[in-house]
């Protein structure tokens, strides 16, 4: 009779159960942040994103870690930390024309970058 031994489970699948787990028991409102569940996409300096070439006073002012907002919702400069990142805290620096509401936008260094991570719903915590 062969026993058959199921392979270990790696560290990091490990790491992201864990994760995953903390993240989704995190209250909704807590002493120190907020969570909301958001509609996230990604854009970069091109004209095709954000409509400016780069003689616009505004062109190219994104950075790592820039993130776009409705104001009325998340104030300019509040820090955040969105699922799937890890521990990288990004900073609400930006406002956008189609940014209302439960809608975000990630800064990424390149067009094909932003088309890669596309639209996603994923929970940020906004840090107090």
């Amino acid at each position: 009779m062969k026993i058959r031994l199921k392979p270990p489970i790696s560290d990091n699948a490990i790491s992201q159960i864990i994760y995953i787990l903390v993240f989704m028991l995190l209250p909704q409102k807590t002493a120190s942040a907020e969570v909301h569940l958001m509609t996230v996409r990604a854009y970069d300096n091109c004209k095709i994103c954000t409509g400016k070439t780069p003689r616009h006073i505004a062109y190219g002012v994104a950075k790592h870690g820039t993130v776009a907002v409705d104001p009325k919702m998340i104030a300019l400069g509040t820090k955040l930390k969105i699922e799937g990142f890890g521990n990288k805290v990004f900073r609400a620096e930006d406002v956008g024309n189609a940014v209302k509401g439960r809608r975000m936008e990630i800064w990424m260094e390149s067009h094909k970058k932003a088309l890669r991570f596309g639209k996603k719903r994923l929970r940020v915590v906004v840090m107090k």
